[in-house]
């Protein structure tokens, strides 16, 4: 009997992260896409992980979304942790390999609910560590 393991890949979850992080800034795809000179079909692959970031591209783009490159990979690393105490098998390729039926791909949704735990968390110690250091 074959079963199904829930999968992701490394690039839908920076994708996904940089997708949130766009939308909580107000943000739309053409003005990310224009700033790091691809259009915006190109950048719209980018946030659903069909296509790679490049280390450039993350360096432009994090100013905009009032982080650092490093602390959305950081986010990512923390996202996958959440994934797999979930039972999500990561992928650190972009496309999982052919020919395994015992994986399927995660749908949107899914993914948004793991980021959003991650962003939420993320959220929150944030605002406690402001608050000690308010009290300090």
């Amino acid at each position: 009997m074959t079963t199904l393991q829930a999968t992701t890949t490394y690039p839908a979850l920076v994708g996904r992260l940089i997708s949130e992080s766009r939308r909580a800034r107000n943000l739309k795809q053409e003005q990310l896409a224009e700033f790091v000179g691809v259009n915006q079909p190109a950048w719209s692959k980018i946030e659903r992980g069909e296509s790679v970031l490049t280390i450039e591209q993350l360096a432009m783009i994090a100013p905009a979304l009032g982080q650092t490159p490093g602390s959305l990979l950081a986010q990512a690393d923390r996202a996958v942790k959440h994934a797999q105490e979930q039972g999500v098998r990561v992928e650190w390729r972009r496309v999982p390999p052919t020919g395994s039926n015992t994986m399927a791909l995660l749908g949107a949704a899914a993914l948004g609910a793991i980021i959003g735990a991650i962003l939420m968390a993320s959220a929150v110690g944030t605002a406690r560590n402001a608050e000690a250091e308010r009290d300090g």
